[in-house]
């Protein structure tokens, strides 16, 4: 758990505040392709809270858990875990995600939406570029701004999995798919 300078976190929250419509139109355009909710934090409006999700979200009257019905059509279960996920998260991938490596590489104002991001993240952290803080909500936002993207090419592929923030359960029908998914760059 890290506890976040005050002003860094409330300028990265504002920013978040400010891009919210953004965001949404993110989150929705790169889950569009999903046959059920990979993500079991997908970000959503949580009854009698301000918390924008629960971290361990076990109520699925909403999207119903979808593990049963993959599972009968699957030979093999892959488990799998980004190994150090939040140290390990590059504050470039933030925009990246967001816009695409090559356009936020051309376009590297930290006056541009999507840049400010990655400068708020860097400045909790002292200017350093990788690591996210592990506990706050920002945090945890930040990280599925990342695997959204993540999950968007998955998909793409073909993988039906569930995650629970960097935990991944992926069902297969073949070993070799199995082992490729284990790998995935």
């Amino acid at each position: 758990m890290a506890v976040p300078e005050p002003f860094t976190y409330a300028n990265l929250c504002k920013t978040i505040s400010d891009n919210w419509e953004r965001l949404q139109v993110y989150f929705k355009f790169k889950t569009r392709n999903q046959k059920f909710k990979v993500s079991r934090i997908h970000l959503r409006k949580m009854d009698d809270t301000c918390a924008l999700f629960e971290m361990n979200y076990k109520n699925f009257t909403k999207d119903k858990s979808p593990e049963q019905d993959i599972l009968i059509k699957s030979k093999y279960v892959v488990s799998a875990d980004i190994s150090n996920f939040f140290p390990s998260i590059y504050s470039h991938s933030i925009p990246w995600a967001l816009k695409g490596k090559n356009f936020s590489k051309q376009n590297r104002s930290s006056t541009l939406w999507f840049n400010q991001f990655d400068f708020y993240i860097r400045n909790q952290k002292y200017g350093e570029t990788n690591g996210v803080l592990i506990g706050p909500h920002a945090s945890n936002l930040i990280s599925e701004i990342v695997l959204a993207r993540v999950d968007f090419e998955l998909v793409n592929k073909g993988y039906n999995y569930i995650r629970h923030i960097d935990d991944f359960t992926c069902y297969v029908e073949t070993f070799e798919k199995a082992e490729k998914f284990s790998v995935y760059p």
